[in-house]
């Protein structure tokens, strides 16, 4: 098709300058770009959309809705710029009314230092050319952005359109020309395949050019976790007609498990991942072991350029983001912790007047896709958010503030808590009980109280709170503690405390958070902190409810939480579950929703997906979230198997009646190598075949093993090489 520039042709523009910025012009859609937004509760998840009409150039410009007032973020791919360099960002913008817009390249270097370099403009009903022209002070990877909404004044409901983006060396923009003569991108109809089902991938193209272009493909899957070969689709040709765009749809097969990589051998499109993961196993009543995760239904952004308040909308709808966890094999959500929907100052408004509105969407939502709920009432009994904070993030409501008094946490690092009155708390929970009868499947009582308020305080809130939940639904689960070894926080006092005033006798489980314990060649092994908890609580059934990082990082990373999760592994989440199960933990909720998505290409900024997509995108943890999901689920521990102290290995009984040991090395130091019969079935920690004559070799990296009846195995160590 022929194709009218209101710039001209890239052929005929000059060559000196570079745009450094790909699919500048939209003709992609929204290929190499993410759209974020904050709004609020009720709000719908708006897509950008490519708009015909007018564009500045090419056939397209990119329509950008905001009917409801979000704050939004428009943002597009790392780029590497250089030290001392000058660079010229510019644009060209409208609206149908006055927009206040704020055009930016921010980036984070390794020292943890934030440039951000901005031009705040102000749109109008006709195509403008607007710039931001800075000079970086580190070579590293920027990111263009465009962000508007609100920043303490009128949050606007205006249009805005965008188009010819353009990213330059020089103190000035040179004239419009597209990031190269022509430009690909490519779609998948799906992030997961159950059960290796095919897939299919589209490439998109346009050709800017007069001259017809012959493309060679050379698409390719990759195992993002293990060096191993994926079945990759034969080598094919794009055609691109002069002046034109084309499609071309490729089928993919997996042939195995796990987190993978689409990409074209030389680099002609960013490239994109899926998990390959097999179908969720049926819930479980939460008396049998299963998986958690903890869930913010409506989590909000407390920064200057977020709306007060708001909530990320995480692309879509709310259904389609319950769907995407549930299909990693999750059973239990844990909400409220910081959440809206099921805080307890959202709820309550005012004394005895309740707002259940949106509270009752997300347990309805939740039902549908039989995931259960683990409510956080409460949440936690704190003031602020740091002593170093200014903005209150409390959770508790401003008349419970008052009628309540206050706990100065001597600890300086710590929060300060507040005590509620005995009968607001207890007509709270009364309320929440008898209003959610039948469909709360557990009740966590506060959360990490340790590090908030005395433990002699805490054992009543827990007292009030089981008796009132017992009264008004008595089938669901209560769940003391939440304590954490985190901030400092200490056990034994409360431990102690909860045991003997029988606080803990009224309810089902103790919950922890593992902070200080993550792992095995943690300093304070996982497996002997949960036999602490076990003496300790009087042999109470356990539950593991929070566990954000599992590996050990750096000491200083306090506000620096990226640090924290960057460094994690799919091994390091697969050992936690065979530990909490092989120990005798019954519920295990490791991680949050954002520590399961990704973002696609390379980007540096990982440990911060939501900041660059809302789009649900699974990275590697999420792939082995659902391979342990599927294994552990309905299982039960038949104990710790007697191994080297190099390496660890539990056995299990599969939901099926099924034998199997989970078995990994937790040292470098030495190998460590195992003997076992033949016939033995090995499978790494997705649930793909592992080759062997009788010997593996044992990794941090777990092997499943399922052994013949009656079938042993020998564990022998020798020093690893250097």
């Amino acid at each position: 098709m022929n194709r009218h520039f209101l710039i001209p042709l890239f052929a005929a523009l000059s060559l000196n300058a570079a745009n450094l910025i790909r699919n500048a012009s939209f003709e992609l859609g929204c290929g190499d770009w993410n759209l974020v937004r904050f709004s609020s509760q009720d709000a719908i998840f708006r897509k950008a959309v490519s708009d015909t009409e007018n564009p500045v150039h090419g056939m397209r410009s990119l329509c950008i809705e905001n009917p409801d007032a979000d704050t939004i973020e428009l943002s597009g791919w790392e780029i590497p710029l250089k030290k001392d360099h000058t660079y010229t960002l510019s644009w060209y913008a409208k609206s149908n009314r006055p927009l206040r817009l704020r055009g930016a390249m921010v980036a984070e270097n390794r020292a943890k230092q934030w440039f951000v370099y901005t031009s705040f403009v102000n749109t109008t009903p006709e195509w403008k050319r607007y710039q931001c022209t800075f000079t970086a002070q580190d070579s590293c990877a920027f990111i263009p952005k465009f962000i508007w909404g609100n920043w303490g004044e009128t949050a606007s409901t205006a249009t805005l359109w965008i188009d010819a983006v353009q990213l330059e060396e020089g103190t000035k923009p040179t004239q419009f020309h597209p990031h190269g003569e022509t430009e690909l991108c490519a779609e998948l109809d799906s992030r997961l395949s159950f059960d290796k089902q095919p897939l299919t991938a589209t490439v998109k193209a346009v050709n800017y050019t007069e001259q017809e272009k012959r493309l060679p493909l050379y698409i390719q899957l990759n195992d993002t976790v293990f060096p191993l070969p994926v079945h990759s689709p034969p080598a094919t040709e794009l055609v691109i007609p002069a002046n034109s765009e084309t499609k071309l749809t490729v089928p993919l097969v997996p042939d195995r498990y796990g987190h993978m990589r689409l990409s074209e051998k030389n680099g002609l499109f960013t490239s994109l991942f899926f998990a390959v993961i097999p179908k969720p196993a049926t819930p479980f009543h939460l008396s049998a072991t299963a998986t958690g995760l903890e869930y913010n239904f409506a989590k909000i952004a407390h920064t200057h350029t977020k709306l007060p308040d708001s909530t990320c909308l995480m692309g879509d709808n709310l259904e389609a983001h319950l769907a995407f966890f549930r299909n990693s094999g999750v059973s239990l959500l844990r909400v409220g912790n910081l959440g809206t929907a099921f805080s307890w100052n959202r709820i309550e408004t005012s004394p005895g007047n309740f707002d259940w509105r949106e509270t009752d969407r997300q347990i309805a939502l939740a039902e549908k896709y039989s995931l259960k709920l683990m409510p956080v009432l409460g949440n936690m009994f704190y003031l602020r958010d740091r002593p170093w904070g200014k903005r209150s993030w409390s959770r508790i409501p401003a008349f419970v503030i008052r009628n309540g008094k206050r706990y100065k946490n001597p600890k300086q690092r710590l929060w300060d808590g507040v005590l509620p009155d005995h009968k607001d708390w207890r007509n709270y929970v009364a309320a929440f009980a008898a209003h959610c009868k039948g469909k709360i499947a557990a009740y966590e009582l506060t959360n990490e109280p340790n590090i908030t308020i005395r433990a002699e305080d805490y054992v009543e809130y827990v007292k009030i709170a089981a008796q009132e939940i017992r009264k008004a639904d008595p089938a669901a689960l209560v769940i003391a503690g939440s304590l954490t070894a985190d901030y400092d926080g200490k056990l034994s006092h409360y431990l102690s405390l909860l045991n003997s005033s029988g606080a803990l006798a009224a309810c089902d489980a103790l919950s922890f958070h593992p902070y200080s314990s993550r792992l095995d060649s943690s300093a304070y092994p996982a497996a002997a902190n949960i036999q602490y908890l076990k003496e300790k609580s009087g042999g109470k059934t356990l539950w593991n409810s929070e566990l954000y990082y599992l590996w050990d990082p750096p000491k200083k990373f306090y506000n620096h939480e990226p640090v924290l999760f960057s460094g994690m592994k799919p091994s390091h989440l697969f050992r936690r579950f065979s530990i909490d199960f092989g120990e005798g933990v019954i519920q295990s909720i490791l991680l949050s929703v954002n520590h399961l998505l990704t973002v696609d290409g390379d980007h540096t900024w990982q440990g911060s997906p939501a900041f660059l997509s809302t789009a649900l995108i699974p990275n590697a943890m999420y792939a082995a979230y659902a391979s342990a999901s599927f294994l552990f689920s309905g299982c039960r521990s038949e104990g710790k198997a007697e191994t080297p102290a190099a390496a660890t290995a539990y056995r299990f009984r599969h939901r099926d009646g099924r034998p199997f040991t989970v078995c990994w090395k937790k040292t470098d130091t030495e190998t460590v190598r195992l003997t076992l019969p033949l016939e033995t079935e090995v499978c790494d920690l997705f649930g793909n075949p592992v080759a062997h004559q009788g010997t593996v070799d044992l990794t941090e990296n777990p092997l499943v093993l399922y052994l013949p009846e009656n079938g042993q195995t020998h564990f022998t160590t020798s020093a690893s090489a250097d």
